[in-house]
């Protein structure tokens, strides 16, 4: 993949992290699209295909209010998780967050096995997360510069 753009950079950490956290059998990630101010979803496995969550959705919801990890152990104890896209027994995810904003989060569940995650588990998830934000604005930083050089070649 090619990980100077969003799309290969982020298939490659979903493919590793997918492969690496044993007790992941479903995922995706999701990047906030601020033109129709969804999350779409760049990457899925094993999952409903879904192509994007609204602000408004409990798991969306949650992250932005809390700008935190999440670690559900077992969905009976978090029903407002169930009957999505992403229900599954048990499940982590982690945002990503630039400016204290959230712009996006990988989601990674277990659909048969409660308690399938753990602490160590979310701080990973939760590390790859803040590396991955922070090479994302990086990127995007770098594409707004070229596109304003772009511009102002054609300008003159």
């Amino acid at each position: 993949p090619e990980f100077n753009e969003p799309r290969g950079l982020t298939g490659g950490v979903f493919e590793h992290l997918m492969n690496d956290i044993e007790s992941a059998k479903t995922g995706f990630i999701a990047v906030w699209n601020k033109f129709n101010e969804e999350f779409d979803v760049l990457h899925s496995l094993n999952m409903n295909k879904m192509h994007s969550l609204e602000k408004n959705d409990p798991l969306c919801a949650w992250l932005i209010d809390n700008r935190s990890s999440l670690l559900v152990r077992d969905m009976a104890k978090n029903p407002e998780f169930d009957g999505r896209f992403y229900s599954a027994r048990s499940f982590i995810a982690s945002p990503f967050i630039h400016d204290s904003e959230v712009f996006g989060f990988i989601f990674l569940g277990n659909p048969h096995t409660k308690k399938a995650f753990n602490y160590s588990h979310m701080i990973l998830l939760s590390a790859v997360c803040n590396q991955l934000a922070a090479r994302l604005r990086d990127i995007e930083e770098k594409t707004e510069d070229a596109c304003r050089k772009r511009l102002a070649q054609i300008r003159f």
